[in-house]
C-alpha cells in the first residue's frame, strides 16, 4: 500500500520585480547543493519562474527536506515497512532514514550527502512537528549549524558556522520570531549587524547604477534596429556566492536578436554584492526586465 510523508516545511522565498507581461508559462530548473543545474533525482532545490498578475515570480523550493514515497524517482530506490523509511541517491548512497507512525515521520531521522557523511539530524514528535536539538554539517564534516525546535517553530538560541568551523551568526527566536541576532566574520571578528537573517543580492551602487549600465551597453542588431523593434525581454539568472551572474535564461522573449543580446548583458554585468543568509554567501536567483528602446544615441551591433 502506498503511503505518503512530508517531513519539514518547503522554505519558499518569493521575491517579485513588477513588470508588463503577457504570457503565464512557468520555468522550471533544477539545482544541486552547488548551484549547478541537474535533473529532479540529483537536485536538491527547484526554482520556478512565472508570470502572476503582471508580476515575475521567482519560487525557490527546498526539496531537500521533503520525502515522498509515491515519488521515488526524486531519491533514487526507497526502502519502507509499516514502521521505517529509507531513501538512497541513485549512486545507492542512503540519503535519508527514520522512523513513521501511521505513515508519519516520528522520532529521530538523519540525512546524509552524497559523499556519504552525515548532513543533518534532528527529531520529530508524535504531531509530525519537530522538536529538541536539530544539527547540520558540511560535506567535508565539520559543523554548520544547531539549535532547537519547540512544536515545529525554532526556540531558543540557533548556532551557525562558517564552512571553517569559526561561528558565524548566533540567532535567539522564541516560537519562530526573531529577537537578536551576532555576526562574525570568517576570521572570528564581531562584526556590526541589523536583526536580519537574509539579504539579497544588490547590485553596486544600487538600480539606478544597474540601469545606466544597461542602458550604456546594449546594442541592436541590424535587423532589429531597422525594423524599429522596441520592448521587454525578461531574463532570469543566478547571482552565485561570488556575485557573479551566471546561468541567464530567457522567460519573456521579444526578438530572436534582442533575446541574445539580454544574455550577452547578463554575462558582461560587473559583479553584485552577494546575498547572505545567516551572515553567509547564498546564491540568489533575480529577475531582469532589459528594455529596448531606438534613440538616435543607440549603438548598433555589427
Amino acid at each position: 500500500m502506498k503511503k505518503s510523508i512530508h517531513l519539514l516545511l518547503i522554505f519558499i522565498s518569493v521575491f517579485v520585480v513588477n513588470v508588463s507581461a503577457n504570457e503565464s508559462d512557468t520555468l522550471v530548473m533544477f539545482f544541486d547543493k552547488n548551484d549547478q543545474e541537474v535533473n529532479l533525482e540529483n537536485a536538491s532545490y527547484i526554482i520556478k519562474v512565472y508570470e502572476q498578475n503582471s508580476n515575475w515570480i521567482i519560487e525557490e523550493i527546498d526539496i531537500e527536506n521533503l520525502v515522498d514515497l509515491t515519488s521515488g524517482h526524486q531519491t533514487g530506490k526507497i526502502h519502507t515497512n509499516s514502521d521505517q523509511f529509507s531513501a538512497f541517491f541513485p549512486s545507492g548512497v542512503k540519503k535519508v532514514e527514520g522512523k513513521l507512525k501511521k505513515g508519519k515521520a516520528i522520532g529521530i531521522w538523519s540525512w546524509w550527502h552524497q559523499n556519504n557523511t552525515l548532513e543533518k539530524t534532528g527529531t520529530f514528535d508524535i504531531n509530525n512537528l519537530q522538536t529538541g536539538t536539530w544539527s547540520s554539517w558540511f560535506e567535508h564534516g565539520s559543523i554548520n549549524y544547531e539549535g532547537n525546535f519547540k512544536n515545529g517553530l525554532k526556540h531558543g538560541e540557533w548556532k551557525y558556522y562558517h564552512s571553517n568551523g569559526n561561528l558565524s551568526a548566533i540567532e535567539f527566536y522564541k516560537n519562530n520570531e526573531l529577537l537578536n541576532v551576532k555576526h562574525w566574520d570568517k576570521k572570528g571578528k564581531a562584526i556590526d549587524n541589523e536583526l536580519i537573517v537574509q539579504t539579497l543580492a544588490e547590485f553596486p551602487k544600487g538600480t539606478k547604477a544597474l540601469d545606466k549600465f544597461l542602458k550604456n551597453n546594449i546594442e541592436y542588431s541590424e535587423e532589429a534596429f531597422e525594423e524599429k523593434i522596441e520592448g521587454q525581454v525578461i531574463v532570469s539568472f543566478m547571482i552565485d556566492k561570488k556575485g557573479v551572474a551566471r546561468n541567464p535564461i530567457i522567460v519573456k522573449s521579444l526578438h530572436p536578436d534582442l533575446d541574445r543580446e539580454a544574455i550577452r548583458m547578463v554575462k558582461i554585468l560587473p559583479k553584485f554584492i552577494p546575498g547572505t543568509k545567516h551572515n553567509r554567501a547564498i546564491s540568489n536567483y533575480k529577475i531582469l526586465p532589459i528594455t529596448f528602446s531606438v534613440p538616435k544615441n543607440i549603438k548598433q551591433a555589427n
